[in-house]
């Protein structure tokens, strides 16, 4: 437990220094060269339970006074300087029809809402740990999913069977790719174009499959790329949780977090060097 508060400390003393360097970069942007850069934070919820809907209401209140809000498929031109925040939720749960949409309604908020197919209107079939508070939880039913105004919340695929990616084979990436899609866009009427990886996992087909079967930008659960490229396909996220504490939410959504890109990255040069040797 100890460990836990402490590696949540050191974030959060890293993203301080983070943001004051952002800051002060954006200044000399604005004094050499007349204008700061346009950024686009996306951020990533799961769950939202009734006991905690006066904490997603502070959340979303702040977001709006520091953000422009908007949808985490938007492409260039952007508001120069504008910090443009995508609000997204993986999973489906019903409690996002119960507590969280309703809150993102009144405050006229936009958001997004990932969805694995084969656990529409049933209880989730990934989380094993029976101490997790979404063990019991029920995906959204059908009748809910079309419900839901497109103007205010825009859904997307999370695959079919929330599987990772990394262990399937391209047949079966293929047809969680385009099951997914097919079955949300007869219940929604829509062309659905977002995909979020299941469990960030990702593999070297995705994009040739994903680009095939009809979607326009990819999340991950990660910050994987900065924010000035807004016409790529793939796009990283910033996980929050409504038990973050003030200082914490608050950073993520001013885009403080976004240094653990360059962690990510390094990871991955660490773990590419390990498999050559």
């Amino acid at each position: 437990m100890v460990k836990f508060f402490l590696k949540r400390l050191v974030k959060i003393f890293v993203s301080i220094i983070y943001i004051i360097i952002v800051t002060l970069n954006n200044i000399f942007f604005k004094i050499f060269r007349g204008v700061i850069p346009a950024n686009l934070i996306i951020v990533m919820y799961h769950s939202g339970h009734s006991d905690q809907k006066d904490d997603l209401i502070k959340h979303v209140e702040f977001a709006k006074k520091v953000g422009i809000l908007v949808f985490p498929e938007i492409k260039n031109p952007l508001h120069p300087g504008g910090r443009h925040i995508a609000i997204t939720f993986d999973d489906g749960f019903e409690n996002f029809y119960q507590n969280g949409f309703p809150i993102l309604q009144e405050h006229d908020i936009r958001s997004t809402v990932f969805v694995p197919t084969d656990f529409i209107g049933s209880r989730q079939g990934w989380i094993k740990d029976k101490s997790n508070r979404n063990f019991n939880e029920i995906l959204m039913s059908t009748n809910q999913l079309a419900g839901l105004p497109p103007e205010i919340v825009k859904i997307g695929s999370h695959g079919k069977s929330h599987s990772p990616f990394a262990k399937l084979d391209k047949e079966d990436i293929r047809i969680e790719l385009e099951g997914s899609k097919q079955i949300l866009e007869r219940i929604l009427g829509r062309e659905i174009k977002l995909l979020s990886l299941p469990h960030g996992s990702f593999t070297p087909d995705i994009e040739e499959l994903s680009l095939r079967a009809g979607y326009e930008r990819i999340l991950f659960c990660v910050p994987i790329s900065g924010s000035t490229n807004f016409a790529d396909l793939f796009a990283g996220r910033i996980e929050i949780t409504l038990n973050d504490w003030p200082i914490e939410y608050k950073l993520k959504y001013l885009g403080a977090y976004q240094w653990e890109r360059y962690i990510f990255k390094l990871n991955n040069i660490l773990r590419l060097r390990q498999n050559w040797s």
